[in-house]
């Protein structure tokens, strides 16, 4: 299994794919690119889980307030 965390910050979308046990297999930043719309950051953020061999869980890390939820963030800075 190769799960992968995406660190989505104002500058650059951070991501890491780690095993089973937790040990981190790579590292990949590319820019944020705000200036292009949230529907062009979201696509770098799954356009990098791809690249990082996604094949079991999924964790985001944004800034702002977060409707658990209802899984979508309500308010983001960035």
């Amino acid at each position: 299994m190769r799960a992968v965390g995406i660190d989505l910050g104002g500058t650059n979308i951070k991501a890491g794919a780690v095993d089973a046990q937790g040990r981190i297999l790579e590292r990949r930043s590319i820019p944020t690119g705000l200036a292009d719309g949230a529907q062009a950051v979201i696509a770098r953020m799954a356009g990098l889980a791809r690249e990082l061999g996604i094949e079991g869980p999924l964790g985001v890390g944004s800034p702002g307030l977060i409707d658990a939820a209802g899984g979508r963030i309500l308010e983001c800075p960035n």
